[in-house]
């Protein structure tokens, strides 16, 4: 869209959503959605439609201290997250979580993406 280049001294693993913005594919170029946070990554979404998401915390202020989740929603069925399908759907929830997993420990590794590695 700007006509700039990324970097090439990182990993840049995004891909663009122009192509889906502007209705010319309807179709997104990505198998799974990171959803990153300051510390970790918290959630992902996959090409189904499945919203596999690690929550540490209640949102409700009152019980800010209650560890809640994982949980696994089916955005087919459930577009407000109301209802955990982990249960039934135990697989898509073990490799949504191994795949999650993963990707934190690369993350761990190498925060920056660098391609090199770097000092300091």
């Amino acid at each position: 869209m700007t006509g700039t280049k990324p970097p090439s001294d990182r990993t840049i693993d995004g891909r663009s959503i122009l192509p889906l913005l502007t209705g010319e594919n309807t179709q997104t170029p990505h198998e799974n959605l990171l959803f990153v946070g300051p510390q970790n990554i918290f959630g992902m979404r996959d090409a189904e439609n499945f919203k596999y998401v690690i929550k540490e915390k209640c949102e409700n202020s009152k019980y800010k201290y209650v560890r809640q989740g994982p949980f696994l929603f089916n955005l087919n069925l459930d577009r407000n997250e109301s209802y955990d399908v982990s249960a039934h759907a135990p697989q898509k929830r073990n490799e949504m979580a191994g795949l999650l997993e993963k990707k934190q420990l690369e993350a761990d590794k190498n925060p920056r993406g660098w391609l090199n590695e770097r000092e300091g």
